[in-house]
């Protein structure tokens, strides 16, 4: 058996470029929401959800060597409240079918939310999207570890407004929520 780390430099770099570019066709907004999920461990509202998802996205659709790419996975437009994905919508109620999250609605002070969580097969699911892809979840988890215990808006809406302009979207531009 041959060990990569015996390869040449620039064999190590193409297998190394071919293995990001499997693990990127093999995403689905479906893995991506579970990976999400799982890293956040819960996610109140969605116009939040879809903000992290819409950065885990961008984050997970960079290449190797940084730079940005247009093979978003959500198919995301811009949106009153910043990027939305009709497919990502879709895919939420699809793994609420599924069973892999739960979402449960909360009424407070006249106002009422919803809140996303993975359920026991969701966490099951995320545990072996873990052992396959090790560094989109790495790096997804790297980006929005700042926000698991920050509820303040100010520095996710910067974050989206920058990556949103990076990615240019189609669609409108509104002032975000």
């Amino acid at each position: 058996m041959i060990r990569a780390s015996k390869l040449p430099p620039d064999v190590q770099a193409a297998l190394a470029a071919e293995m990001d570019r499997r693990e990127r066709e093999d995403m689905t907004p479906m893995r991506l929401l579970v990976l999400l999920l799982g890293t956040m461990g819960e996610i109140k509202h969605k116009t939040r959800l879809q903000k992290y998802a819409f950065l885990a996205d961008s984050q997970y659709s960079q290449s190797q060597d940084g730079s940005k790419t247009k093979d978003l996975v959500c198919r995301w437009k811009l949106h009153r409240c910043g990027p939305f994905s009709e497919y990502l919508d879709l895919c939420v109620r699809e793994a609420m079918d599924a069973r892999l999250v739960t979402a449960s609605e909360i009424r407070a002070n006249k106002s009422r939310h919803t809140t996303y969580r993975l359920t026991v097969r969701g966490n099951a699911e995320h545990r072996r999207l873990l052992q396959s892809r090790k560094r989109v979840s790495r790096s997804i988890r790297g980006l929005l570890a700042r926000f698991q215990h920050d509820s303040s808006e100010a520095a996710l809406a910067k974050l989206v407004a920058k990556t949103t302009l990076e990615t240019n979207l189609p669609g409108p531009a509104h002032a975000a929520c």
